[in-house]
């Protein structure tokens, strides 16, 4: 995966996540999913130590997926245990929701994301119109 040949340049609307850690949530952007061909369900992975969470077209049923909701051009992922692992990971004190850009890896059909690299996001909370996943 550290490979440079392993990333590609992805021309279009940013790849963005926005953590929304005091609903402990994640919204995920349109542009991820088109990107992804619109999966029916994803997985969340996290590397702890290097700060860096991955999302990856999950094509068979494994433990950590998440099922897209048909239709939706993006969504909300909420879980407790992902939002805590962020913030010990990362160190953040505070809820400030974050937007970060990712990196798409095609050979890996996934968008790797540096949580480091998280800037503050300017958003009003609940979003209204996204779907959320338990």
């Amino acid at each position: 995966m550290s490979k440079l040949e392993d990333y590609s340049t992805y021309i279009g609307d940013p790849l963005m996540l926005t953590l929304c850690l005091k609903e402990d949530s994640i919204l995920v952007s349109s542009s991820i999913m088109e990107i992804l061909g619109n999966p029916k369900r994803l997985q969340f992975m996290m590397n702890d130590e290097k700060c860096l969470l991955l999302v990856r077209v999950c094509e068979d049923p494994l433990e950590g997926m998440v099922v897209v909701p048909a239709g939706k051009p993006h969504f909300d992922v909420s879980g407790i245990a992902i939002a805590d692992r962020i913030k010990k990971a990362t160190g953040w004190k505070d809820d400030t929701p974050r937007m970060i850009q990712g990196e798409f890896i095609p050979k890996m059909k996934a968008v790797l994301f540096d949580l480091l690299m998280a800037q503050p996001a300017d958003l009003q909370l609940p979003l209204e119109g996204h779907g959320t996943i338990h």
